[in-house]
């Protein structure tokens, strides 16, 4: 019994811990200089909050219909970073080697 209690408390707080650290990412960027690189990198760290936040209601969960609809709301998440961090790649890339993006994309792909 208590061994099953301090499981869901674990599992309880780590996606509230997974919320935090994106959180404060944002808030540092936000006070940073503004450019395209930390734009990048604010909304890959919005999309991790997405992902967290889903992830946190699919524990919650109690039918499969509610589980789904946390599902999309993950992969919602996940293409907001993907997308987000291979812009930053290339931003990073270009100003890096002194190349436009599509040069750079180019190169390493």
């Amino acid at each position: 019994m208590t061994l099953e209690l301090s499981l869901r408390t674990a599992f309880s707080i780590v996606p509230l811990i997974g919320a935090v650290i994106p959180l404060v990412g944002i808030f540092v960027l936000m006070s940073k200089e503004q450019n395209s690189s930390s734009t990048s990198l604010m909304v890959a760290n919005i999309g991790c909050l997405i992902m967290n936040g889903a992830y946190c209601l699919m524990l919650r969960t109690s039918n499969p219909s509610e589980a789904t609809l946390a599902l999309k709301m993950e992969y919602l998440g996940n293409f907001c970073s993907i997308i987000s961090l291979s812009n930053f790649r290339c931003l990073t890339c270009s100003s890096m080697c002194g190349t436009d993006r599509y040069e750079c994309s180019q190169r390493s792909g």
